[in-house]
């Protein structure tokens, strides 16, 4: 990769990150302010939003273990696959067996509504 595509890389990533902060279908989610890009507090709360956006008058628990894992629980109503579908992209990696490590994978959404490395799914 040259200089020239790095550019274009970081002007798509910047554009990107402008049209998530003024996405009128995200209204409901909170934004990053100072200090807060890629936090795992802020991607609580907007995996919480769009819970309770997604499946108004469905009771989940969404909490915080440390800093880099958020738990989601409920009972009956949706499938795992529809949370998940609802809020994977505040996934900000993934663990790499063969290589044995997390790979994180930063992207415009992680730097305008936060990120975890972790979600576990009770249902």
């Amino acid at each position: 990769m040259n200089a020239t595509d790095i550019l274009a890389a970081n002007k798509r990533f910047s554009d990107e990150v402008k049209r998530l902060s003024q996405a009128a279908e995200y209204r409901h989610l909170q934004r990053t302010g100072a200090g807060d890009v890629y936090s795992t507090k802020l991607a609580s709360r907007n995996i919480r939003a769009s819970l309770k956006h997604r499946f108004p008058g469905h009771t989940f628990s969404v909490r915080m273990n440390g800093f880099t894992e958020i738990i989601v629980r409920w009972e009956g109503g949706p499938t795992r696959d529809e949370v998940h579908e609802t809020i994977g992209a505040f996934k900000a990696g993934s663990y790499d067996t063969h290589q044995d490590m997390y790979i994180e994978h930063r992207t415009p959404w992680h730097q305008v509504f936060g990120s975890v490395k972790h979600i576990t799914f009770v249902a």
